[in-house]
């Protein structure tokens, strides 16, 4: 295990700590993340555990559906509008349907990504764009620069886009078409500063929490 990695892991479970700290005060998306970042410590600690290709092939499968499924969720807890807000949930709804269908007929582990794991993340960005969509149809102003749900979908948004990127070249990194260090060290990079950021947010999201109980 490298020291990298160890540290990555740190900055999981101090994430976790500051949710826990602040679980009370944080609004209910955020205890959702909450417990995603959780899941997230304990998958990639037993991804180590293992370097097997199935094995990991269907843990990182058990995970893309575990954090879509939250993300949605939190997501359509952010959104006001009814409307939208079941636009979310079919969305959710078709990703279940859809699991069961590959829990049925599993795909070749070999073919990793899987077009499963890459379609997680167009479904997530859709959730995001409605909930921009529902922001800009809201009758009181919104102070984005303190808004804890639009600082992290906006994070999610960027975050999501390296990580497909990095995720749709990984067959050329295999067969040498392409060096993946430079995707590498992008998507680590991204990945150390959307947890970070989390816990900013998390901070954050207690505060506002902690105002309107106070008022």
């Amino acid at each position: 295990m490298s020291s990298f990695f160890v540290l990555y892991l740190a900055v999981l479970g101090s994430v976790a700590c500051i949710g826990f700290w602040n679980y009370a005060k944080l609004s209910g998306p955020f205890r959702v993340i909450v417990w995603l970042i959780v899941y997230t410590l304990i998958s990639e600690s037993l991804s180590r555990l293992t370097v097997t290709k199935p094995y990991t092939f269907y843990l990182y499968s058990a995970y893309s559906f575990a954090s879509i499924v939250a993300y949605l969720i939190a997501i359509a807890q952010m959104i006001e509008s009814r409307i939208r807000r079941l636009i979310v949930f079919a969305f959710l709804f078709l990703l279940i349907t859809t699991s069961v269908y590959f829990l049925k007929n599993p795909p070749d582990p070999s073919n990793f990504p899987s077009n499963y794991i890459l379609a997680s993340t167009p479904i997530k960005v859709i959730a995001i764009l409605i909930y921009f969509f529902d922001l800009l149809h809201r009758e009181a102003n919104v102070d984005l620069k303190k808004s804890p749900s639009f600082l992290f979908t906006s994070t999610l948004l960027v975050y999501s886009c390296i990580s497909f990127t990095h995720l749709s070249l990984f067959s050329y990194f295999i067969d040498g078409s392409i060096s993946p260090w430079v995707s590498i060290w992008v998507h680590s990079i991204a990945t150390f500063l959307y947890y970070s950021f989390l816990g900013y947010i998390f901070v954050l999201d207690s505060k506002r929490g902690k105002v309107q109980c106070s008022t």
